[in-house]
């Protein structure tokens, strides 16, 4: 069976393997949840998958520890992605499933010709823990992989969240960053990174312009999540409910949760779009952006 394509999933409780610090990456569209835990994506490194017509790969580099989300529907195609076995920087390059067309992971850019016209893009994925699946997201259904598992287990290090000051990032500690200017030349991209440590134990909302555009970001280092979204024209976000997992209010009174989902209000319904923003290791970030970089 092609796991890559036809994904095998399990419920959270019949999940036996994990870990409470296993990390996980969380997809969620219309409501229902999806979960990717690295355990298993470090086997395949791309996970193509679906929600009803919501086409999307989950890519993970177990060297960077980076994970994104790409829209796999590209200029009204939809697309295979699959890991192609070259590395830019230390870091994962995913293909077509033909081989013709090559993309940076953390770049999410073309790095061939066809690759960089075709502009592929990025979807909301939220970087978790194993324990905040358990404890917040019971019900949702979890990647799981048939076989030997040969890669070392990825668990968020204690060391990585406390003990140190802002100025001591060290390589390898997780940092969340926003990535800015994104319609620019790649040499003119730039970086907003957070590293985890310094986040709030409880549930923050910051604001901040991300690509010309109001944006918003919620943190909570205690349950290890971190998300942006883009704020529609006119709209002011406040945390209406700081407890996790949080629910947003707005000034035209409707109430989204934190996956960007109104789930009451005049747009009950839609949903956010996010920016492009993930979690990788601090040398990543420093190799892929070098000077372009501001710590917050």
């Amino acid at each position: 069976r092609d796991r890559v394509n036809v994904p095998i999933y399990k419920s959270v409780s019949e999940m036996t393997e994990l870990k409470e610090l296993d990390k996980v990456a969380i997809v969620s569209y219309n409501n229902k949840i999806k979960v990717y835990p690295y355990l298993y994506t470090n086997k395949s490194e791309i996970v193509n998958d679906s929600i009803g017509d919501y086409f999307y790969a989950v890519s993970y580099c177990p060297q960077t520890k980076s994970a994104i989300n790409f829209n796999r529907i590209v200029q009204n195609d939809t697309i295979e992605l699959v890991a192609s076995g070259y590395l830019y920087k230390d870091n994962m390059v995913p293909s077509d499933k033909n081989y013709s067309m090559y993309w940076s992971q953390m770049l999410m850019k073309g790095v061939t010709v066809d690759a960089d016209s075709k502009n592929i893009q990025t979807l909301n994925l939220i970087q978790t823990n194993w324990k905040t699946v358990v404890e917040y997201f019971p019900n949702a259904q979890v990647y799981f992989y048939e076989g030997d598992i040969i890669t070392p287990r990825i668990a968020l290090a204690e060391n990585t969240l406390k003990n140190k000051t802002s100025s001591d990032i060290i390589d390898a500690d997780d940092v969340f960053a926003i990535v800015d200017n994104f319609n620019n030349n790649v040499k003119d991209l730039s970086i907003i990174a957070y590293p985890i440590k310094n986040f709030s134990e409880t549930t923050t909302l910051q604001e901040l312009i991300i690509d010309s555009q109001n944006t918003i970001m919620l943190g909570n280092k205690s349950n290890y999540f971190f998300t942006t979204y883009f704020v529609p024209t006119g709209m002011v976000f406040h945390l209406e409910d700081a407890s996790f997992p949080p629910v947003l209010g707005d000034n035209e009174g409707n109430k989204w949760n934190v996956f960007g989902h109104a789930i009451s209000g005049p747009r009950k319904g839609q949903q956010l779009n996010s920016a492009k923003s993930y979690v990788a290791s601090w040398w990543a970030w420093k190799d892929f952006f070098k000077e372009n970089i501001t710590i917050r």
